[in-house]
């Protein structure tokens, strides 16, 4: 399913990148992604499995050579920020 992912600082994710959980299990993949001025953050769309959908799960985003951590919030981002 379609869902929004905030990351806590600006981060290098690309279109295509594979999301894991931290478990290490591939649960899905960022379709866009952006900067954000008013969050001041990453921000990106993914479709994610189901199991992964909750706010605030943990997941991590392969970036090349690294991984970054990020957290599925709600839709649209700026009512997620507020709450």
């Amino acid at each position: 399913k379609l869902s929004g992912l905030m990351f806590d600082r600006t981060v290098d994710v690309t279109p295509g990148a594979i999301i894991s959980s931290v478990e290490g299990k591939e649960i899905g993949r960022i379709t866009s992604v952006t900067y954000s001025p008013k969050l001041k953050c990453t921000i990106a769309l993914a479709y994610l499995k189901y199991d992964y959908l909750a706010a605030e799960t943990t997941l991590k985003v392969a970036t090349g050579s690294q991984e970054v951590s990020g957290k599925v919030v709600g839709l649209p981002f700026i009512a997620s920020a507020k709450s």
